[in-house]
């Protein structure tokens, strides 16, 4: 698969865009893309944004949500392989941490066992000139999704460092010799990274003795272990879809609140770390300067009946979004709740007031009053 990175204007975006737009001109009278979406706020805000991009272009493209991988499989082998007409297939927060691949191929195995039929494979449905584009932000991906490169899936990357999967990728030999001898577990569970070495080439490394390729080897298994050992989160799908959306220079308010939607669901579910969410607001925040600094009125061009001149005359524009950041508190208000549900159930609130403990309860039985909340209200 193809890994994809440098995200921003002169980035790889614009040429997904633009490849995406080819292959839909060539068939413009069927549903040439397909949208996969998981079942969260940043996917279904990232979703928004392409739905009304290809919309603007009059891309007739389909949308299906994906409750889990397993769903997936069963979509891929009910809807996806035998539709010859799809070109382009975008997966939103989904496909990246699995072998792609090969998980579509195991569900088309199960589909296809006792058919009699030549079997099918995933690689070339549901048609040869289709493409995968993947834009998760689940993390690690799968490193068969990273390393492998059949020129049909696209994985689209934020661009963030990983040292790990940037020394897995420049030596898939040795990656290859593992997968053929099959990886073995060590006596003695070690997460740690391996030592920096000198990264050798594929010609250094068949030089090497026996016992030096395995050790090699086995420090490249003890790296595999390190970068699959946590669970975390890239940039938000929806932030990365809005940069598309600056390159195309089709900013606006509708396209803008959706992304900072999906930037916020990352920040409510703990999903990004605070110290990037502040520099991801910060571009948010001046993208709704710039698109807000002026007045809501309008200028539009009458003619005059009678001498049949050009008159500028300026309208106010009542109905016209507008966006202005404000500091709100992270609290949940849920209908169902009262003042003291969404405080004792808010993490940030909880952590620092120790919630958890009976004099952190009886914190927040003072605190309250002292903002003016009597107690009986306030629960």
């Amino acid at each position: 698969m193809v890994l994809l990175t440098d995200r921003g204007p002169s980035g790889y975006l614009p040429d997904v865009w633009a490849s995406l737009k080819a292959s839909a001109a060539a068939n413009p009278d069927v549903p040439t893309v397909l949208l996969l979406v998981a079942l969260d706020v940043d996917a279904l805000s990232a979703c928004a944004i392409l739905m009304r991009l290809l919309e603007a272009e009059q891309i007739p493209h389909k949308v299906k949500p994906v409750s889990d991988y397993r769903n997936l499989g069963d979509i891929y082998v009910e809807q996806i392989a035998s539709s010859t007409e799809l070109r382009s297939i975008v997966m939103l927060n989904c496909g990246g941490i699995v072998d792609l691949m090969d998980h579509l191929q195991t569900r088309l195995n199960q589909e296809d066992e006792g058919s009699g039929e030549a079997p099918r494979l995933s690689t070339e449905l549901p048609h040869p000139e289709c493409k995968w584009y993947i834009l998760d932000s689940h993390r690690p991906y799968n490193l068969n999704n990273v390393i492998e490169d059949d020129g049909r899936v696209n994985l689209l990357d934020d661009g963030e460092p990983n040292m790990d999967m940037d020394e897995l990728v420049q030596q898939t030999h040795i990656m290859q010799d593992i997968e053929d001898e099959g990886y073995e577990e060590d006596e003695e569970e070690d997460l740690r990274p391996p030592p920096q070495r000198r990264r050798i080439s594929a010609d250094e490394y068949n030089a090497l003795s026996p016992d030096s390729r395995a050790e090699r080897r086995s420090e490249m298994r003890r790296l595999v272990k390190h970068y699959y050992a946590a669970s975390w989160h890239g940039t938000s799908s929806a932030v990365i879809l809005y940069s598309l959306v600056q390159a195309l220079n089709k900013s606006s308010n509708d396209l803008l609140w959706l992304t900072i939607v999906g930037l916020t669901d990352q920040l409510v579910h703990e999903r990004v770390e605070f110290e990037k969410y502040v520099v991801e607001a910060q571009q948010l925040q001046a993208e709704v300067a710039s698109l807000n600094s002026g007045n809501s009125d309008e200028v539009t061009e009458v003619v005059d009946t009678d001498s049949g001149a050009t008159v500028p005359v300026r309208q106010h524009i009542s109905s016209s979004l507008r966006l202005d950041p404000v500091q709100e508190l992270r609290v949940t208000l849920l209908r169902h709740w009262s003042l003291w549900d969404a405080i004792r159930h808010s993490p940030y609130i909880a952590s620092r007031l120790g919630l958890y403990t009976q004099g952190g309860t009886q914190k927040l039985e003072v605190w309250l009053p002292r903002m003016g909340v009597p107690l009986g209200e306030g629960k």
